[in-house]
C-alpha cells in the first residue's frame, strides 16, 4: 500500500517528502480528512543533464528551426494568453 500522509503534514515536511519520492521511488498520497486529493509521484524519463548542456541543445534547435522573427519569449507570452 502507498504511504498516506495528511495535507498540513504534507505541507509542513514538504521537502522532505520530495527527498523520500527521489531517493526511494515510491508515490505518496495526500489526503485531506482521509481522503485522497493529490499524490507526490517519481518522475520517469526525467533528465540527469546539467542544465548548460539542456540549455545549449535548446538554442541549437531554435537555430535550427527559426520562427521568422518570432522570439521564444514572445511563443512563452502567447502560450500565457491562452
Amino acid at each position: 500500500m502507498a504511504k498516506q500522509v495528511g495535507a498540513y503534514d504534507a505541507k509542513t515536511r514538504f521537502g522532505e517528502l520530495l527527498s523520500e519520492v527521489e531517493e526511494t521511488g515510491i508515490s505518496i498520497t495526500i489526503t485531506r480528512r482521509g481522503v485522497p486529493v493529490a499524490q507526490l509521484v517519481p518522475m520517469t524519463g526525467a533528465s540527469n543533464r546539467p542544465p548548460a548542456d539542456l540549455f545549449r541543445d535548446f538554442l541549437d534547435f531554435q537555430a535550427a528551426h527559426p520562427f521568422d522573427g518570432v522570439t521564444a519569449k514572445q511563443l512563452i507570452e502567447e502560450g500565457r494568453r491562452r
